[in-house]
């Protein structure tokens, strides 16, 4: 099984010993949404795009965000973006979010991939590669 961890984390591959800036290096990845309309606006003008949606103090959701952004890496044509469901609560009504985290995918601004609660990263990646290279043929992994 593949660890999905950003490059810059140390040898270990164990978030546990990671230092505070690797952290903070990682959710600076994804940019953060301020108003719906974002959300609208990228999903339908990027050729594909990954929203990442949590509340600070979900403890699942803060251990997989810096695996999703790791696994990101693999898929460099693809922007990530954190909604903060605490400042965007329309958010979770507009999108159809029940629980979190969720994590929404779009293509061609169509939803292309929708996982939320237990999530695999590993899953993750299998269903972002199909999309991505329909989209980035000659840059598949």
């Amino acid at each position: 099984m593949k660890h999905w961890m950003p490059s810059n984390a140390i040898s270990n591959e164990n978030t546990e010993n990671w230092t505070i800036l690797q952290v903070i290096d990682t959710f600076l990845r994804m940019q953060n949404i301020e108003d719906f309309s974002e959300i609208q606006n990228i999903s339908e003008k990027e050729g594909m795009s990954l929203f990442y949606l949590s509340r600070p103090a979900c403890g699942v959701c803060t251990a997989l965000k810096p695996k999703v952004s790791g696994m990101l890496e693999e898929f460099p044509e693809v922007p990530s973006y954190y909604v903060n469901l605490d400042n965007i609560p329309e958010a979770a009504g507009q999108l159809s979010i029940f629980t979190i985290p969720a994590i929404l995918v779009y293509a061609g601004g169509k939803e292309v991939v929708r996982e939320a609660r237990y999530i695999s990263v590993e899953n993750l990646a299998d269903k972002i590669r199909r999309p991505y290279g329909f989209l980035f043929d000659e840059k598949t992994p």
